[in-house]
């Protein structure tokens, strides 16, 4: 995943918001500590981050979320869950696990 920045958030945030001067660094930091812990050990998606951090940071900066962007958070969050996780050695496994049980013998 391609990291996020201070920069690229906080740009995003002055174009959209209404009140630029609330957004410091501190504050994206926090919702880019949170998007990344959101991501730990899973191989996401760099948009689902992204949006993640970004409604961390309105979240923060106590802006209201109007229904797009409860939209764009669920969307993220389901991105990130069903991401694959990552090992150690880099290799990719699956988010999606499932429940088997043994086959009853019939005979």
């Amino acid at each position: 995943m391609e990291p996020l920045t201070k920069q690229k958030l906080a740009q995003w945030a002055k174009t959209s918001l209404k009140n630029p001067n609330e957004i410091t660094d501190d504050v994206c930091e926090r919702a880019i500590n949170d998007a990344l812990e959101a991501c730990k050990d899973r191989d996401a998606p760099y948009f689902a981050a992204e949006d993640f951090a970004y409604i961390r940071l309105k979240l923060y900066l106590k802006v209201e979320l109007d229904e797009m962007d409860v939209t764009l958070y669920e969307a993220a969050q389901k991105a990130i869950k069903s991401a694959p996780f990552l090992n150690t050695d880099g290799t990719l496994v699956s988010a999606k696990f499932y429940k088997s049980r043994n086959r009853e013998n019939l005979i």
